[in-house]
Protein backbone atom coordinates (compact mmCIF):
# COMPACT_ATOMS: atom_id res chain seq x y z
CA UNK A 1 0.00 0.00 0.00
CA UNK A 2 2.45 2.59 0.70
CA UNK A 3 5.41 4.01 -1.82
CA UNK A 4 8.47 6.34 -1.57
CA UNK A 5 6.99 9.61 0.65
CA UNK A 6 3.40 8.15 0.99
CA UNK A 7 0.90 6.08 -0.13
CA UNK A 8 0.65 4.01 -3.94
CA UNK A 9 -2.29 5.74 -5.71
CA UNK A 10 -4.32 3.52 -6.60
CA UNK A 11 -6.26 5.37 -9.22
CA UNK A 12 -2.88 6.45 -11.10
CA UNK A 13 -3.43 3.61 -13.88
CA UNK A 14 -7.37 4.31 -14.37
CA UNK A 15 -6.48 7.63 -14.30
CA UNK A 16 -4.63 7.53 -17.41
CA UNK A 17 -5.84 4.58 -19.43
CA UNK A 18 -10.13 5.86 -19.06
CA UNK A 19 -10.99 6.66 -22.58
CA UNK A 20 -10.25 10.74 -22.88
CA UNK A 21 -13.46 11.40 -23.89
CA UNK A 22 -15.38 10.28 -20.98
CA UNK A 23 -12.40 11.51 -18.54
CA UNK A 24 -13.26 15.21 -19.33
CA UNK A 25 -16.97 15.13 -18.16
CA UNK A 26 -17.42 17.33 -14.87
CA UNK A 27 -19.79 14.72 -13.38
CA UNK A 28 -16.59 12.01 -14.06
CA UNK A 29 -13.55 14.25 -12.79
CA UNK A 30 -16.03 15.33 -9.36
CA UNK A 31 -16.48 11.73 -8.81
CA UNK A 32 -13.15 10.76 -9.15
CA UNK A 33 -11.55 13.69 -6.71
CA UNK A 34 -14.58 12.99 -4.25
CA UNK A 35 -13.06 9.18 -4.25
CA UNK A 36 -9.42 10.13 -3.87
CA UNK A 37 -10.83 12.46 -0.92
CA UNK A 38 -12.88 10.30 0.72
CA UNK A 39 -9.72 8.21 0.96
CA UNK A 40 -7.75 10.66 2.47
CA UNK A 41 -10.88 11.24 5.04
CA UNK A 42 -10.93 7.88 6.31
CA UNK A 43 -6.92 7.07 5.95
CA UNK A 44 -6.80 10.39 8.22
CA UNK A 45 -9.41 8.99 10.62
CA UNK A 46 -7.25 6.22 11.22
CA UNK A 47 -4.26 7.82 12.00
CA UNK A 48 -6.11 10.63 15.00
CA UNK A 49 -7.28 7.43 16.44
CA UNK A 50 -4.23 5.47 16.63
CA UNK A 51 -2.08 8.61 17.51
CA UNK A 52 -5.02 9.99 20.12
CA UNK A 53 -4.66 6.06 21.83
CA UNK A 54 -0.73 6.95 21.88
CA UNK A 55 -1.48 10.81 23.33
CA UNK A 56 -3.48 9.04 26.30
CA UNK A 57 -2.32 5.82 26.29
CA UNK A 58 -1.67 7.22 30.34
CA UNK A 59 -4.76 8.70 31.99
CA UNK A 60 -4.14 12.56 32.84
CA UNK A 61 -7.22 14.93 34.07
CA UNK A 62 -5.16 18.05 32.79
CA UNK A 63 -6.32 16.53 29.16
CA UNK A 64 -9.85 17.49 28.56
CA UNK A 65 -10.51 15.65 25.21
CA UNK A 66 -13.55 13.29 25.85
CA UNK A 67 -11.64 9.98 24.67
CA UNK A 68 -15.06 8.34 24.68
CA UNK A 69 -17.08 10.50 22.91
CA UNK A 70 -13.92 11.01 20.12
CA UNK A 71 -13.66 7.53 19.71
CA UNK A 72 -17.57 6.80 19.40
CA UNK A 73 -17.88 9.88 16.60
CA UNK A 74 -14.38 8.05 14.70
CA UNK A 75 -15.52 4.46 14.47
CA UNK A 76 -18.92 5.90 12.88
CA UNK A 77 -17.64 8.30 10.59
CA UNK A 78 -15.16 5.38 9.73
CA UNK A 79 -18.49 3.03 8.98
CA UNK A 80 -20.11 5.77 7.00
CA UNK A 81 -17.02 6.83 4.78
CA UNK A 82 -16.28 3.49 4.08
CA UNK A 83 -19.54 3.02 2.36
CA UNK A 84 -19.17 6.42 0.85
CA UNK A 85 -16.08 4.97 -0.91
CA UNK A 86 -18.00 1.61 -1.96
CA UNK A 87 -20.37 3.65 -3.53
CA UNK A 88 -18.61 6.48 -5.12
CA UNK A 89 -16.53 3.31 -6.57
CA UNK A 90 -19.88 2.21 -8.16
CA UNK A 91 -21.32 5.24 -9.60
CA UNK A 92 -17.53 5.65 -11.59
CA UNK A 93 -18.91 2.31 -13.02
CA UNK A 94 -22.45 3.12 -13.51
CA UNK A 95 -21.47 6.38 -15.46
CA UNK A 96 -18.98 5.19 -17.64
CA UNK A 97 -20.91 2.00 -18.86
CA UNK A 98 -23.20 2.70 -21.53
CA UNK A 99 -25.13 -0.22 -21.50
CA UNK A 100 -28.95 0.11 -21.47
CA UNK A 101 -29.29 -3.47 -20.20
CA UNK A 102 -27.99 -2.58 -16.50
CA UNK A 103 -29.52 -4.78 -13.67
CA UNK A 104 -29.46 -3.96 -10.06
CA UNK A 105 -26.50 -2.93 -8.41
CA UNK A 106 -25.15 -6.04 -6.65
CA UNK A 107 -26.39 -8.66 -9.63
CA UNK A 108 -24.48 -6.90 -12.02
CA UNK A 109 -21.32 -6.14 -9.49
CA UNK A 110 -21.87 -10.38 -8.76
CA UNK A 111 -21.54 -11.02 -12.17
CA UNK A 112 -19.20 -8.51 -13.38
CA UNK A 113 -16.56 -10.03 -10.73
CA UNK A 114 -17.29 -13.46 -12.07
CA UNK A 115 -16.39 -12.40 -15.10
CA UNK A 116 -13.39 -10.65 -14.19
CA UNK A 117 -12.15 -13.53 -11.99
CA UNK A 118 -12.68 -16.06 -14.82
CA UNK A 119 -10.49 -13.45 -17.21
CA UNK A 120 -7.49 -12.77 -14.70
CA UNK A 121 -8.12 -14.90 -11.97
CA UNK A 122 -8.34 -11.76 -9.50
CA UNK A 123 -10.48 -12.35 -6.66
CA UNK A 124 -12.60 -9.40 -6.72
CA UNK A 125 -15.60 -9.20 -4.22
CA UNK A 126 -17.03 -6.98 -1.60
CA UNK A 127 -17.62 -9.38 1.02
CA UNK A 128 -16.02 -7.55 3.40
CA UNK A 129 -18.33 -4.57 3.03
CA UNK A 130 -21.77 -6.48 3.84
CA UNK A 131 -21.00 -6.58 7.55
CA UNK A 132 -19.98 -2.91 7.10
CA UNK A 133 -22.56 -1.69 5.11
CA UNK A 134 -25.38 -3.36 7.50
CA UNK A 135 -23.80 -1.74 10.66
CA UNK A 136 -23.80 1.27 8.88
CA UNK A 137 -27.41 1.57 7.64
CA UNK A 138 -28.23 0.16 11.16
CA UNK A 139 -26.49 3.70 12.43
CA UNK A 140 -27.97 5.74 10.24
CA UNK A 141 -31.43 4.38 10.79
CA UNK A 142 -30.95 4.35 14.70
CA UNK A 143 -31.30 0.46 14.95
CA UNK A 144 -27.99 0.06 16.22
CA UNK A 145 -25.48 1.73 18.53
CA UNK A 146 -21.76 1.88 18.59
CA UNK A 147 -20.16 1.27 22.44
CA UNK A 148 -16.35 1.85 22.76
CA UNK A 149 -13.89 1.47 25.87
CA UNK A 150 -10.72 2.09 27.30
CA UNK A 151 -8.49 -1.11 28.74
CA UNK A 152 -4.87 -0.45 29.29
CA UNK A 153 -4.74 2.34 26.92
CA UNK A 154 -5.91 0.86 24.39
CA UNK A 155 -9.52 1.97 22.63
CA UNK A 156 -11.98 -1.16 21.82
CA UNK A 157 -15.60 -1.16 20.11
CA UNK A 158 -18.61 -3.36 19.78
CA UNK A 159 -21.62 -2.20 17.42
CA UNK A 160 -25.67 -3.38 19.39
CA UNK A 161 -28.81 -3.39 18.56
CA UNK A 162 -31.89 -2.64 20.27
CA UNK A 163 -31.51 -5.72 21.93
CA UNK A 164 -27.80 -5.57 23.25
CA UNK A 165 -27.08 -8.52 20.74
CA UNK A 166 -23.09 -7.88 18.84
CA UNK A 167 -23.56 -6.76 15.26
CA UNK A 168 -19.91 -7.87 13.90
CA UNK A 169 -19.08 -10.79 13.99
CA UNK A 170 -16.54 -11.48 12.03
CA UNK A 171 -13.06 -11.07 13.33
CA UNK A 172 -10.50 -10.08 11.26
CA UNK A 173 -7.62 -10.16 13.35
CA UNK A 174 -9.02 -7.32 15.41
CA UNK A 175 -10.70 -9.19 18.29
CA UNK A 176 -9.42 -9.45 21.59
CA UNK A 177 -8.94 -12.86 22.95
CA UNK A 178 -11.82 -14.86 23.76
CA UNK A 179 -13.96 -11.57 23.54
CA UNK A 180 -16.57 -9.92 21.43
CA UNK A 181 -15.11 -6.70 21.63
CA UNK A 182 -12.52 -5.44 18.67
CA UNK A 183 -9.23 -3.25 18.96
CA UNK A 184 -10.38 0.11 17.09
CA UNK A 185 -6.61 0.61 15.81
CA UNK A 186 -6.34 -3.16 14.17
CA UNK A 187 -10.02 -2.88 12.80
CA UNK A 188 -9.44 0.78 11.00
CA UNK A 189 -5.92 -0.31 9.82
CA UNK A 190 -7.42 -3.67 8.27
CA UNK A 191 -10.23 -2.06 6.34
CA UNK A 192 -7.98 1.02 5.57
CA UNK A 193 -5.62 -1.76 3.84
CA UNK A 194 -8.57 -3.67 2.34
CA UNK A 195 -10.48 -0.38 0.70
CA UNK A 196 -6.88 1.03 -0.65
CA UNK A 197 -6.94 -2.83 -2.52
CA UNK A 198 -10.54 -2.39 -3.43
CA UNK A 199 -10.01 0.90 -5.45
CA UNK A 200 -7.31 -0.47 -7.50
CA UNK A 201 -8.45 -3.63 -8.23
CA UNK A 202 -12.35 -2.14 -8.88
CA UNK A 203 -11.36 0.34 -11.01
CA UNK A 204 -8.58 -2.10 -12.73
CA UNK A 205 -12.22 -4.17 -13.28
CA UNK A 206 -13.82 -0.87 -15.15
CA UNK A 207 -11.35 -1.01 -17.30
CA UNK A 208 -11.78 -4.55 -18.46
CA UNK A 209 -15.18 -3.74 -18.47
CA UNK A 210 -14.69 -1.01 -20.76
CA UNK A 211 -12.65 -3.44 -23.04
CA UNK A 212 -9.44 -0.86 -22.66
CA UNK A 213 -6.04 -2.22 -22.76
CA UNK A 214 -3.71 -1.06 -20.05
CA UNK A 215 -0.60 -0.69 -21.80
CA UNK A 216 1.49 2.48 -20.73
CA UNK A 217 3.39 1.82 -24.19
CA UNK A 218 0.59 3.40 -25.84
CA UNK A 219 0.38 6.56 -23.67
CA UNK A 220 1.17 9.48 -25.35
CA UNK A 221 5.15 10.56 -24.36
CA UNK A 222 3.94 13.47 -21.95
CA UNK A 223 1.13 11.25 -20.14
CA UNK A 224 3.49 8.59 -19.79
CA UNK A 225 5.78 11.16 -18.23
CA UNK A 226 3.20 12.64 -16.00
CA UNK A 227 1.91 9.13 -15.33
CA UNK A 228 5.46 8.31 -13.63
CA UNK A 229 6.09 10.96 -11.59
CA UNK A 230 6.21 11.12 -7.98
CA UNK A 231 3.04 13.05 -7.58
CA UNK A 232 0.65 10.81 -9.54
CA UNK A 233 2.27 7.81 -8.27
CA UNK A 234 1.93 8.93 -4.75
CA UNK A 235 -0.77 10.22 -2.50
CA UNK A 236 0.89 12.21 0.14
CA UNK A 237 -0.97 12.35 3.08
CA UNK A 238 0.46 14.08 6.26
CA UNK A 239 1.40 11.60 9.28
CA UNK A 240 0.95 8.35 6.80
CA UNK A 241 3.76 7.03 8.61
CA UNK A 242 1.81 6.50 11.52
CA UNK A 243 -0.31 3.95 10.12
CA UNK A 244 2.73 2.62 7.92
CA UNK A 245 4.95 2.05 11.01
CA UNK A 246 1.36 0.37 12.99
CA UNK A 247 1.34 -2.39 9.85
CA UNK A 248 5.17 -2.63 10.48
CA UNK A 249 4.72 -3.33 14.44
CA UNK A 250 1.53 -5.66 14.12
CA UNK A 251 1.44 -7.31 10.94
CA UNK A 252 5.08 -8.12 10.36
Amino acid sequence: MFNEGGIENPMNDFNYHVPLERASDEKFIWLTKNLQANFYKIFSCAINLVQLQSDYAEEDKSKTLNTQTFSVNSVEYFFIKVNTIFELCYQIYDFLDDNTGKKKKFDRLDDGFKRYAEKTKVDLNYAWYKEINEVRNRIIHGGCSIKTFNENGRFLFQAYDLNLNERICTDGGYFKKDSNLIYIDHYMVFFVSVIHWYIKEFLSFVLYELCVDVDDGKLEPFHKMMKDSGSSRVWSISQFEIIRDFLDENCA
